[in-house]
């Protein structure tokens, strides 16, 4: 991104604040970000959220403007969630309008998201963890490796998105829940949904519930983590959850259709409404790629 070379390097970013809030994380120190839901129902899985939630609070539009700020040279709106887990901005100016969120607290490499996949680093060009999850207008949502804490408010932690409340700017719409961030592309209706349990590359309004991934990846063709499924010169390994073989299949399947070139790649519609964020650049020595869907995620070898 052409905005970050001015933004604050995350060798230097400081300690964030604590409260007893959750956002489905836990409230346990600088050291590490654990999971848990302020709800009380552990979830390891998000999928797309459709179903209404009786306990919803009303939906509030706030005042964008009470968010706007300048950092590091680009305008924004920056907002951190209730617990101060996650610090989140819209950036629509520049070279590529986004919004996405970047965890509160250095704690080095990677982001404390269950499931997520690696990501190529631009510099190295290796398989790496990723720190951040944004969506851009061209893009669509996705995790990446930033070099610059860019959603961050460089002179200080921004104001909280209370819960259940609408932030709208510049083309783009971020919501937090007990359960979860969202944000989205108004223009394309692209977004995520995530917390420390899982993700889900799609948008989830106020007013619905964030649920399991669906029951077909819990039926009686259900592949344990460590067991193989081969079709088509591949086989197939869970890396988390049990998908199911047929799953894996079809959804590598549908991968090499619709990116005959490789490279990242977002599966759309696969069963149970999902989408899956899949890549043919290995994570381990020998492997042909990985896929990655509501928390899950399963390998993919050669024959």
């Amino acid at each position: 991104h052409g905005q970050q070379d001015s933004k604050t390097s995350w060798s230097r970013l400081p300690g964030a604040r604590h409260s007893g809030n959750d956002d489905s994380g836990s409230d346990s120190g600088p050291k590490e970000l654990h999971t848990a839901s302020e709800t009380g129902s552990a979830s390891t899985t998000l999928a797309d959220a459709s179903s209404p939630d009786p306990s919803a609070q009303p939906v509030n539009r706030i005042d964008a403007n009470t968010y706007f700020a300048r950092s590091g040279g680009v305008d924004g709106y920056f907002f951190v969630t209730p617990s101060a887990l996650w610090r989140c901005a819209i950036l629509p100016d520049g070279n590529a309008p986004q919004a996405g969120c970047q965890p509160a607290i250095n704690t080095g490499p990677g982001i404390d998201i269950a499931g997520a996949p690696t990501v190529v680093d631009r510099i190295s060009g290796q398989q790496v963890r990723p720190n951040a999850i944004l969506v851009d207008r061209a893009g669509g949502p996705r995790f990446e490796r930033l070099g610059q804490a860019i959603f961050w408010l460089d002179h200080g932690p921004a104001t909280a998105l209370p819960y259940d409340t609408l932030l709208s700017a510049g083309g783009f719409t971020c919501n937090t829940k007990p359960t979860g961030i969202s944000c989205k592309a108004d223009d394309t209706e692209q977004g995520f949904t995530f917390s420390t349990d899982g993700y889900a590359m799609t948008y989830t309004d106020i007013g619905t519930s964030i649920r399991p991934a669906p029951s077909t990846a819990n039926t009686s063709t259900e592949a344990a983590v460590g067991q193989r499924c081969e079709s088509g010169g591949y086989w197939f390994d869970n890396i988390h959850g049990a998908t199911p073989c047929d799953f894996m299949i079809d959804v590598w399947a549908r991968y090499k259709r619709d990116a005959p070139h490789g490279g990242q790649y977002t599966v759309q519609d696969i069963p149970g409404g999902q989408t899956a964020f899949c890549s043919d650049l290995p994570d381990v020595p020998g492997a042909a790629g990985n896929c990655g869907y509501g928390g899950w995620g399963f390998r993919v070898f050669p024959q």
